[in-house]
C-alpha cells in the first residue's frame, strides 16, 4: 500500500476509520476526478464536440492514477511554483 492510498493528517489515525482514510486519498481524490472528466468527454461527444474515440480511449486506459504519475506531479509542482 503506498502512501497515496491512505490520506494524511496528523488526526487521522486516531478518529478515522481505514475505509475513511482510504476514501479521502489522494489516488481516490484524483482517480475520481478522472472518471468525472471521462463522463464529461463522452457527454460532450455525444451533444457533437469533435473529441476522438482515441482520446476517450486513453482516459478509459488511465482512470486509476499511478504512483509514478503522483511523482511526476509533484516534480512538475516543484519546478514551477
Amino acid at each position: 500500500m503506498s502512501s497515496y492510498d491512505t490520506y494524511q493528517t496528523p488526526l487521522g489515525s486516531r478518529y478515522a476509520s481505514k475505509d475513511m482514510l482510504s476514501l479521502f486519498s489522494a489516488r481516490t481524490r484524483s482517480s475520481t476526478w478522472r472518471q468525472l472528466w471521462l463522463w464529461l468527454a463522452e457527454a460532450e461527444k455525444e451533444l457533437g464536440l469533435p473529441i476522438p474515440d482515441e482520446a476517450i480511449e486513453q482516459m478509459r486506459a488511465n482512470l486509476v492514477v499511478s504512483d509514478q504519475a503522483f511523482d511526476v506531479t509533484r516534480e512538475f509542482e516543484a519546478k514551477f511554483r
